[in-house]
């Protein structure tokens, strides 16, 4: 027997239709049954009986499934094995980040600190980050919230608060403090990266009324366009909203307190409990750490140090 023919014998004991697995499978109906045929052949044991129109594990297929499962598993957890080994002997880290444009932003000057790190790096969901840490494809997550897994370790490195980002022609810009109330005629302009619609939406029915959201976004330069050419207000934390005003020194947006206590946007280290920290990855950690903390003496030199 092949490697083929035994992820052919998976495919069809999950779906329980040969015509199901050869689509999955990107193989003709034909040549899957022959290759069913060929295992059972070779084993001289039938493992599955037809009903109805499906096909469904016999006794002997459940047990074979059960040791094809295991084999399976080891061999995932060789690869991983190796593949750590590899990047811990090549200094090569895997990083994932559910916040928008983070790691882009992060990674120019960390890579000119340590040129001898070689960077894999996507953006992701919480879960897809997870499931990564998990299969030991992603070394280190970095997540705006926290990560909650018994297998995953998560260290949070620092917090800030949320502001309103808007256009200096708006009658708020020249406020120090914003209530809620008074947004209700706003136009949102949503980074679902960094502050899901569903917290902002809660937080308006509070008093009343349903938040007018205009765009829902997961690119920190679409945000910025669209407040910088007064297309609706944005909330973002302190230190994004800091950031974007340093980058573009020609800005015509404001940065507003709210008056409400929404719940501080975190950054933290996500990344598997029973993995040993490589030295990239604590070079990395420590990178963070100096960053953050340069970027709270920028809030302060801007003067928008809120708290």
């Amino acid at each position: 027997m092949d490697f083929n023919q035994l992820k052919n014998f998976m495919a069809v004991a999950r779906t329980g239709n040969i015509s199901r697995a050869a689509q999955e499978l990107y193989v003709t109906q034909p040549s899957l049954s022959k290759s069913i045929a060929k295992l059972e052949e070779e084993l001289k044991v039938p493992l599955f009986r037809h009903r109805k129109g499906r096909i469904e594990l016999n006794e002997y297929g459940s047990v074979f499934l059960s040791s094809v499962d295991i084999a399976f598993s080891q061999l995932a957890a060789g690869t991983q094995t190796i593949q750590r080994m590899y990047e811990m002997d090549q200094h090569i880290l895997s990083l994932g980040s559910n916040i928008s444009a983070y790691l882009p932003a992060v990674l120019p000057g960390f890579c000119a600190a340590h040129p001898e790190i070689g960077i894999r790096q996507r953006d992701c969901s919480t879960q897809q980050m997870i499931n990564a840490i998990l299969d030991r494809s992603m070394t280190l997550g970095i997540s705006c919230e926290p990560v909650k897994h018994d297998q995953i370790r998560f260290r949070e490195l620092g917090h800030k608060e949320y502001v309103l980002m808007v256009h200096k022609s708006n009658p708020i810009a020249n406020s120090e403090w914003v209530q809620i109330p008074q947004l209700e005629q706003e136009i949102f302009i949503v980074d679902s990266s960094r502050l899901r619609l569903a917290p902002l939406q809660k937080l308006c029915q509070e008093y009343g009324f349903q938040p007018k959201v205009g765009f829902e976004v997961e690119s920190t330069q679409l945000l910025y366009d669209l407040v910088e050419n007064d297309r609706g207000i944005a909330i973002v934390p302190l230190g994004l909203g800091c950031d974007l005003m340093h980058l573009h020194p020609d800005h015509n947006m404001r940065l507003v307190r709210i008056d409400e206590k929404l719940p501080h946007i975190i950054i933290g280290i996500a990344s598997h409990r029973n993995s040993e920290y490589s030295e990239a990855a604590k070079l990395f950690e420590d990178y963070l750490v100096q960053r953050l903390a340069e970027e709270d003496q920028m809030i302060r030199d801007m003067g928008y140090e809120f708290e």
